[in-house]
C-alpha cells in the first residue's frame, strides 16, 4: 500500500485494505504484545498469509508477544505455537493446533473450525496435515475422482451487464469494460483480491451507485434510470461487508421490520416474517436489544436477515461468514442454499474457497477491475496461472489431490470433504 500512501484517503480503501492500515498502524508502534481480533478476516486468501508472516518476522526480531483471535486453520496451524478455546467464558481446551484439531469431542463440542484433512474418515487415526494423510495411504492405491462437467443453468436472464465501466470522485478506475450475464436461479462466486473492484460492483447491482458507463439490466430494468435504481431493494437484497454500513434502527425487531413496513405488510405479517427469519440465523433470543451491542459476527447475521425477510430476486452477500464459529458459518451457507433451490439467483462474495468450492458451482474472478475468469468453479480450481493472478489459495482439499496427482494416486483433483471421503471409502475398505 505504500505507493498509494499518500494519493488516497482511508475512507476510499477496500474493507480488505482498511483492515490491513489499521494492523500496520500498530505494527509500525513496536508494541511487546500485539493483540489482533480477526485481523484477516476480509483480506484475500495471499493477503491473509502475507499479514501473517509480517508479523512472524516481527515476532522473531523484536521479542514481540502476539495473541491472535482466528478461526482460519491453516494460519493457526502454520503460526500459533499454542491454542487456546474458550467457550460461554471460559477455557475448555489448550493445546497446539494439532492437538486441538485431532480432538474431535472439542472440535464437535465447540464448533472449532478445522482444517478440512480432519474431516476425512480414515478409522480411528485423525490427520491434521496433508503429509500425514499421504503417508499412510497403502502402496499402489488409486482414488478415482468423480468426474465433472460443468453446465449452464437453463433458466432466463435476470442479470445483465455490458461494456461496465466505473470510476471513482479521484478518477480511479474500478471497473474496466465488465460483461457477464447471470440465469435466474444461478448461485455464483464473485472473487478476486482486496480492490479488485468485487464491492464496487455490488453496489451498482444492488442500485447504490449509478454514475457507471456501459448496461447493467436486472429483472428487465435498466439501472441508469433513477426510478428503477429506487426499485432496486424489491429485486436485489445486498448484505454489506461491514454490518455497520448497514443496520441503522435501535433494535434488532426493526432492523429486520423495516423493508417490510415499506412494502405495507400487515403488522400480523410482519411480526410472523420477522420471527420466523431471526430464528433461521440464530438470532431470536436477541430480538428486542439494540445492534450497537452485538458482536461482529451477530450484526452480519442480522445484515442477513434483513435482506431474507424481503425475499428479493437476488440475494448479493458480501462475506457472509466472517465473524461466525463453524455451526453458524454452514447454517448461513445452508439457508442461502435452501432460498436458492427455491428460486433464488445467490451471488457471494467470498475470500472464503472453501465456501467457493462447496457451494457455487461457477465463479466470476475479478483483478484490478477486470473479469478473467468466468466459468466453472471446478475448473477454476485446476487453473493455477489465473490463481496466482487473483492472489488465490485453493481449499486444503485441492492441494491434498494435486499432491495425489504428482504421486500417481489419482487422476484429477477432488474439490470437497464429502467427495473425498466419498474416494476413501471405495479405497480403504
Amino acid at each position: 500500500m505504500y505507493e498509494i500512501s499518500g494519493k488516497i484517503h482511508p475512507a476510499e480503501l477496500s474493507g480488505g485494505q482498511k483492515q490491513r492500515l489499521i494492523i500496520a498502524s500498530f505494527i509500525a508502534m513496536r508494541p511487546k504484545i500485539l493483540i489482533l481480533d480477526d485481523p484477516t478476516s476480509d483480506l484475500d486468501p495471499a493477503g491473509k498469509i502475507e499479514i501473517i508472516e509480517a508479523i512472524e518476522r516481527l515476532k522473531k526480531e523484536g521479542n514481540l508477544t502476539v495473541i491472535l483471535v482466528e478461526h482460519n486453520p491453516e494460519l493457526m496451524q502454520a503460526f500459533a505455537d499454542r491454542m487456546i478455546v474458550l467457550n460461554e467464558g471460559e477455557i475448555v481446551a489448550e493445546g497446539t493446533p494439532d492437538q486441538i484439531y485431532s480432538n474431535i469431542e472439542i472440535v464437535k463440542k465447540y464448533n472449532v473450525y478445522t482444517p478440512e484433512i480432519a474431516e476425512l474418515k480414515t478409522g480411528s487415526k485423525r490427520f491434521t496435515r496433508i503429509r500425514d494423510f499421504i503417508s499412510m495411504i497403502p502402496k499402489g492405491a488409486k482414488f478415482e475422482s468423480i468426474g465433472r462437467k460443468y453446465s449452464q443453468v437453463q433458466s432466463k436472464t435476470i442479470l445483465e451487464v455490458k461494456d461496465l465501466d466505473f470510476y471513482y470522485e479521484d478518477g480511479t478506475h474500478a471497473l474496466k469494460g465488465l460483461s457477464f450475464e447471470i440465469k435466474r436461479n444461478e448461485f455464483v462466486a464473485l472473487i478476486g483480491q482486496n480492490g479488485s473492484g468485487k464491492s464496487t460492483l455490488s453496489k451498482i447491482l444492488s442500485g447504490i451507485e449509478g454514475n457507471f458507463k456501459g448496461s447493467v439490466r436486472i429483472a428487465n430494468l435498466d439501472l441508469h434510470d433513477s426510478k428503477n435504481r429506487k426499485q432496486m431493494p424489491y429485486h436485489v437484497g445486498y448484505v454489506f461487508q461491514n454490518p455497520d454500513h448497514q443496520i441503522f434502527s435501535r433494535s434488532v425487531y426493526n432492523e429486520v421490520a423495516y423493508g417490510l413496513k415499506n412494502m405495507g405488510l400487515s403488522p400480523s405479517v410482519i411480526d410472523e416474517k420477522v420471527k420466523s427469519v431471526l430464528k433461521s440465523v440464530d438470532l431470536l433470543d436477541k430480538i428486542n436489544e439494540d445492534p450497537l451491542f452485538l458482536g461482529r459476527g451477530q450484526k452480519r447475521r442480522l445484515g442477513v436477515a434483513s435482506v431474507l425477510a424481503m425475499h428479493p430476486e437476488i440475494i448479493i452477500v458480501d462475506e457472509p461468514t466472517t465473524g461466525q464459529d463453524y455451526k453458524m458459518s454452514r447454517d448461513i451457507m445452508e439457508l442461502l442454499k435452501r432460498l436458492n433451490e427455491d428460486g433464488t439467483t445467490i451471488i457471494v462474495i467470498s475470500h472464503d474457497m472453501r465456501l467457493v468450492a462447496e457451494f457455487c458451482p461457477r465463479s466470476i474472478v475479478l483483478n484490478q477491475g477486470k473479469i478473467i475468469y468466468d466459468g466453472s468453479t471446478f475448473e477454476l480450481f485446476k487453473n493455477k496461472d489465473i490463481l496466482d493472478k487473483a492472489s488465490l489459495r485453493p481449499p486444503q482439499i485441492v492441494s491434498l489431490s494435486e499432491e495425489m496427482i504428482r504421486l500417481g494416486m489419482a487422476d484429477d483433483i477432488f474439490l470437497t470433504v464429502d467427495e473425498m471421503n466419498e474416494a476413501i471409502s471405495r479405497v480403504l475398505v
